[in-house]
Formats: C-alpha cells, sequence, structure tokens
C-alpha cells in the first residue's frame, strides 16, 4: 500500500499549523499543571498520555514503513537518531519525574530537537504518515522538555549542564558504532542532512562535528543559567526529591 506523498515545505502551511497546535498543547498543558498542582491525578494523566504518545512515534512510523512496503529498504531504519533516544526517556520523565532523566529531556530536547522541529529533515507533508510521527516525537520531546521545567518546576541541580553532554558523548559513540556496522548516518555524524540545517553553517566533515560538540556545550550552558540564578536567591527552588 502506498501512501500519498505531499511534499513538506519548511515553513509552509503544514510545518506553521504543527507548530501552532504544539503551543496550543502546551499552554493548555501550563494551565492545568499550574491550576490544579503538579501532583494531582488529571495532571499526572496528561504527562502520561504525553510522554506514551512521543514514546509510541516511532512503533508507529515502523508500522507506516511496513504498510507501505518501505521497511527494510534503508539502513537508517533503528531508532538511533538523538531525539529518538530523548522521545524514549520522555515518559519516563515525565511519569518518574527522576532528576537525571528530567534533565536529559530538557537539555536534549531544547538543544536538539528543538532544532529538528525548526529546520525539519522531512520530505512528506500532511496527511503522510510521516507527518505525524516526525511532529509528534519532535513536538512531544520539546513540549515535554518545557512542561516539565516550566509547568512541573522540575529545576536541572548543579552540574545537570555538564552531565548532559557528557551523556551525549556516551549517546555519540553508540550512533558512530552502528554507523560503521551499518553504513548509516544516525546522529548525522558521517554527513549533514539533506534538508538544510544549521549544521550548514558549521563547514565541512568532520569540523562541523567539532563545532556542534562546542556549540551542545555552550546551548546546555544557557539553559542551565537560568536555573543556576535560581538557585543563587533561594536554594530549595527545587520538586525534585533528594538522591
Amino acid at each position: 500500500m502506498r501512501f500519498p506523498e505531499p511534499k513538506f515545505h519548511p515553513l509552509g502551511a503544514d510545518h506553521f499549523a504543527a507548530v501552532v497546535f504544539l503551543g496550543v498543547l502546551l499552554t493548555f498543558l501550563f494551565v492545568q499543571a499550574w491550576r490544579l498542582g503538579p501532583d494531582h491525578p488529571a495532571v499526572r494523566l496528561q504527562g502520561a498520555a504525553l510522554g506514551w504518545l512521543t514514546f509510541l512515534s516511532y512503533p508507529f512510523h515502523v508500522l507506516a514503513l511496513w504498510i507501505s512496503g518501505d521497511l527494510g529498504r534503508t539502513a537508517d531504519q533503528l531508532p538511533m537518531h538523538l531525539c529518538n533516544w530523548a522521545g524514549f526517556l520522555t515518559p519516563f520523565a515525565l511519569l518518574f519525574r527522576r532528576p537525571l532523566l528530567v534533565e536529559l529531556v530538557y537539555f536534549w530536547g531544547l538543544a536538539g530537537t528543538l532544532q529538528a522541529l525548526i529546520t525539519p529533515n522531512l520530505f512528506f507533508g500532511f496527511p503522510h504518515p510521516f507527518y505525524f510521527t516526525f511532529f509528534s516525537l519532535h513536538g512531544g520531546v520539546v513540549v515535554a522538555a518545557l512542561y516539565l521545567v516550566a509547568g512541573l518546576k522540575l529545576h536541572p541541580r548543579p552540574g545537570a549542564a555538564l552531565r548532559a553532554w557528557l551523556w551525549l558523548q556516551g549517546y555519540g559513540a553508540v550512533a558512530l558504532a552502528i554507523n560503521l556496522l551499518s553504513s548509516s548516518n544516525y546522529g548525522f555524524l558521517r554527513q549533514k542532512p539533506a534538508r538544510g540545517s544549521l549544521m550548514d553553517l558549521m563547514g565541512p566533515w568532520p569540523w562541523y562535528l567539532l563545532a556542534l560538540e562546542l556549540l551542545a556545550l555552550g546551548a546546555f550552558a544557557l539553559l542551565n543559567l537560568p536555573f543556576a540564578l535560581l538557585r543563587r536567591r533561594d536554594p530549595s527552588r527545587t520538586h525534585f526529591l533528594p538522591l
């Protein structure tokens, strides 16, 4: 079975519609959490729903590949992009609210997945299944990252930026090993995305990888700055249980 294949246009109507929907969803989640409190059953339920919808985007993507007869035809079908890892962590961060899970979703989501949401590496637009799986994954991670720290007020701990960057190196090592074994391009470690992205401004391979490392560390530090300032003013500003 072949799905209709409308072309996706970055910054076009279907891109704009997805971003607006995600903005409305995030506003609703914020209002509910602020009005009812972070531990209200309805707030817990909406977090779980957001997390599992994000998690299931990859299985639905594989299902669409299988239905269309494209499963197994390319090397890049494992859930090995950083956005996939963030998506798999999202439901557990929302359900259990453990500090490391929240920090990884926050830093990876806003420093990495947000860029993918702004410049999507997507070829098919609405109503192709890949359109929905792309925005449910990338949009879900970004919405969850903002919701965790601003809606539920689960603030990163001291050292969180460096910790998230070190875990990023672990992801990179796994992705690189799989790339070498399968001739794939997970994490865009072998070449840049086919569609335009911020990487186009960073020079050729392998220099853009070094630029990405430095940019990630700087972005993590910037994302951590508001919470570092809050801790200076009030060291008790956190809902995390001590570990």
